[in-house]
């Protein structure tokens, strides 16, 4: 482990789960530590595509944040957004609270038709999610990111795994909805993170009180604070 990978774990310990999105980042090889010292973590994540910021006070960010360019920052301490999307001519996007699995073993769940989706899948994507998206769902079947559940023949609902290494994209039809689908998609998708010896977690709208009650029922623990995603203005 280099010196400023054991500064940035020094650091991100201070609370786990809050920084665990950054430390499994680091951990799967899925970014590195870009700026580090006693104050904060800089990573970059998805081949610079995405940064992740964890510091004291806007202005340790600023430092950390030097000579970097991300279209994407997602900052880990509230109030810093401010002066932030001024300097650095971000906008807000996302607010976020992070749920964490603890557990070694994954919830309980009933055994499903649950299948790899594949390029054939993108205009069922494009149709049930975010059509601005189409773009990176098409990057995510590539990786082998994304899986639907099969019921009586037709695809009923949908998980996957984000670039940065965080579950979501869950979306369950509306005619199949209150059925236990979303959980048992999730569920099944903490197996295979399990498996694969990731810390299995995700990122919910703060205000999705449905998402948030899943969580919990499924045994995640939620973060205290936010995580807050930035985009630069225009996008």
């Amino acid at each position: 482990m280099s010196p400023a990978e054991e500064r940035a774990l020094a650091w991100l310990s201070r609370d786990a789960h809050l920084h665990t999105d950054m430390t499994e980042a680091l951990r799967r090889g899925l970014g590195f530590v870009a700026a580090a010292d006693e104050r904060g973590v800089l990573l970059s994540v998805d081949e610079g595509y995405c940064g992740m910021l964890s510091c004291a006070d806007a202005d340790t960010a600023l430092c950390l944040l030097k000579g970097q360019d991300f279209p994407l920052l997602a900052i880990h301490q509230a109030g810093q957004e401010r002066a932030l999307c001024e300097a650095l001519g971000m906008e807000p996007w996302m607010r976020c609270r992070q749920a964490v699995y603890p557990g070694e073993r994954p919830p309980a769940f009933e055994s499903a038709d649950i299948r790899l989706l594949t390029e054939e899948h993108l205009d069922f994507l494009l149709a049930n999610y975010r059509k601005e998206d189409s773009e990176y769902l098409a990057w995510l079947l590539e990786r082998r990111a994304l899986f639907g559940l099969v019921r009586e023949g037709r695809l009923a609902g949908f998980i996957g795994k984000h670039a940065e290494g965080s579950m979501g994209l869950l979306e369950v039809l509306p005619e199949y909805r209150r059925q236990g689908i979303a959980s048992t998609l999730e569920s099944f998708l903490i197996e295979r993170e399990l498996q694969a010896g990731n810390r299995p977690y995700c990122q919910v709208f703060v205000d999705n009180t449905a998402s948030l009650a899943l969580q919990r029922k499924l045994g995640l623990q939620l973060a205290e604070g936010s995580v807050i995603w930035l985009r630069k203005a225009g996008n």
